[in-house]
């Protein structure tokens, strides 16, 4: 009986990489969704029942909204990177 060392190897590095994605996406929408709520109380005025979200990116609330933007974008990118190195891993192994 035989390991096949090749399998396993490939298995692992298609978790790790799946293990990324995960992470990153839902790091990205938690700190987004925290944000959101954080802006949302600080921004005078703000009804979110009557006001688009993207409104919390002008005025006082502005660096929090606009940072968490770019942090979910980097995330959502990260984590397509990563399930581009899954596949691809799969498809060369």
């Amino acid at each position: 009986m035989s390991l096949d060392t090749k399998h396993i190897k490939t298995t692992s590095t298609k978790h790790k990489y799946s293990k990324i994605a995960g992470t990153l996406l839902l790091i990205g929408g938690v700190q987004w969704f925290l944000a959101v709520m954080l802006a949302e109380g600080l921004h005078p005025g703000y009804n979110s029942a009557v006001h688009y979200v993207s409104s919390l990116g002008i005025g006082v609330t502005s660096p929090i909204f606009n940072s968490s933007v770019f942090m979910l974008g980097a995330a959502v990118v990260g984590g397509a990177g990563a399930v581009i190195a899954c596949f691809l891993g799969c498809i060369t192994a």
